[in-house]
């Protein structure tokens, strides 16, 4: 199952420094994948997906360390950016670890 990363920072962050700390609205498979920027796009590059936490929409700030690994410059850009990706911010938040394998294209 692919990873999508259609925020141009959080990607261009995966690309240049290997890994980049991801939110996400969902529960998802971890373990070995490949990512692009959008459905139907070639692979861009392998990755390794690894579960971090769960966090609930009352603590967003437990983030706040996670955030030089984010692509974003501060915790409130990040969550701008879910929000413009998700329209909402749901009661519970997935925090994932994505790290490149290999080379990309």
């Amino acid at each position: 199952m692919v990873i999508y990363f259609k925020n141009r920072k959080a990607r261009n962050h995966l690309l240049k420094r290997g890994v980049v700390y991801t939110l996400r609205s969902y529960l998802r498979r971890t373990g070995r994948d490949w990512m692009t920027n959008k459905r139907g796009n070639k692979r861009v590059c392998n990755v390794e997906v690894s579960l971090i936490r769960v966090v609930s929409k009352d603590s967003l700030e437990e983030l706040r360390e996670y955030v030089p690994l984010s692509g974003f410059s501060s915790l409130e850009e990040w969550i701008r950016s879910f929000l413009e990706l998700y329209n909402t911010l749901p009661d519970t938040l997935y925090l994932y670890r994505v790290v490149k394998v290999g080379e990309c294209r």
